[in-house]
């Protein structure tokens, strides 16, 4: 019974600091989340299990914000091992996208794409609609990075209508970014600083920071970009103008492709 207990206790820290280390994560404390995971997965036993793949991909994204890629890597497909191992699709799927975004970032297109279509056929197959939306959104970073542009929209159509069905405010908002980061490949500055205003007023006014640093430091790189292609008073007028519309009027804008 003793060792039971022990069990028991060890069981109760893990989720403890498996918790707490998302939370620290959210709040941008990278270096309390990196603790408190580690400290998670030490109090797993050494059987193969959900929670275990779980704590990787936290530790994997980490990683990730810090722009360690081979780390974030390293703990990704050490995740999907364990997954598989104890059948874990939903750790698979998560794991499999999260690597496709490390080859996306390594600009590794073909990698990124076909990893990114085994996560979305896994989510298909178990029901999880809006983590393939969220597949969908980076199928067509993919396409943006191949020059493929005509084969963006429709998968980011197809995305914001799941978010906005689910009235999920934080996936509507990156989504809109994701239209204005369409519109700046295009070469179109003003919608692109539309949307991109837009997005990043929703995500204030819901009190959300930019998860996956990469990600945030590309688009601002390219709102920036499309400062400089017009006068300032045009560029704030336009970023202004975004950030005043209702989620409702920048789906609409968003969807106006």
């Amino acid at each position: 019974m003793l060792g039971d207990s022990n069990q028991a206790g060890k069981d109760l820290g893990g989720e403890a600091s498996w918790a707490a280390g998302t939370l620290a994560y959210f709040q941008g404390d990278l270096d309390e989340a990196d603790r408190l995971y580690g400290q998670a997965f030490q109090a797993q036993d050494d059987a193969p299990s959900e929670r275990s793949a779980t704590i990787l991909i936290g530790l994997g994204n980490v990683a990730s914000d810090r722009f360690d890629l081979a780390a974030a890597r390293a703990s990704y497909e050490r995740a999907l091992d364990i997954a598989r191992q104890c059948g874990a699709l939903g750790r698979q799927s998560a794991a499999l996208a999260n690597l496709g975004l490390c080859a996306l970032e390594e600009h590794n297109l073909p990698a990124a794409r076909s990893l990114i279509e085994q996560a979305i056929s896994i989510y298909d197959l178990t029901g999880d609609r809006k983590s393939a939306a969220i597949g969908l959104t980076n199928l067509a970073r993919v396409a943006m990075e191949e020059g493929r542009m005509d084969d963006a929209p429709s998968l980011l159509r197809s995305a914001l209508t799941v978010f906005a069905e689910y009235k999920d405010p934080l996936f509507v908002a990156s989504t809109i970014e994701s239209f204005g980061q369409l519109a700046a490949a295009r070469e179109q500055p003003v919608r692109a600083l539309r949307l991109g205003g837009a997005g990043t007023a929703l995500k204030e006014r819901i009190g959300s920071r930019d998860v996956f640093a990469s990600g945030k430091r590309r688009r601002e790189g390219e709102w920036a970009r499309m400062r400089a292609l017009l006068p300032q008073a045009a560029a704030e007028a336009a970023w202004e103008a975004g950030k005043r519309m209702t989620p409702e009027e920048a789906i609409s804008e968003a969807l106006a492709e």
